[in-house]
């Protein structure tokens, strides 16, 4: 799904409305194309939903895909850096617990680009 991020974002041009879509819409096709990947059984059922929304997920999984976000947004400060890979990989919360997780990944990712 990392990959499906930085796809999402390349495909997205950098627009936080367009991005967001095109994250989901590739995190769809390589969930289709990569059925059996060690998925949890949440975002699976969210994987095969006919119209994927926001569910309660514990935010694990959006700390494994962040890394595309520091990349992709490399001139923002942290503050900005951290705001949009909430915005952006909130695919799967209806809550902000993963912002916990997202944080200090993002924090990893940003001091190594």
């Amino acid at each position: 799904m990392t990959v499906a991020v930085a796809e999402g974002l390349m495909n997205g041009e950098g627009d936080e409305n367009t991005a967001e879509k095109a994250i989901k819409d590739s995190m769809l096709k390589y969930g289709a194309l990569f059925p059996y990947a060690g998925y949890g059984r949440a975002f699976r059922k969210w994987l095969s939903s006919r119209n994927p929304e926001p569910y309660n997920s514990f935010g694990n999984g959006s700390a494994m895909r962040v890394s595309p976000v520091a990349w992709w947004y490399k001139t923002l400060d942290l503050v900005e850096l951290t705001a949009a890979a909430c915005d952006l990989l909130s695919l799967g919360h209806k809550y902000d617990s993963g912002k916990e997780f997202r944080s200090p990944a993002n924090l990893s990712a940003y001091q190594w680009v």
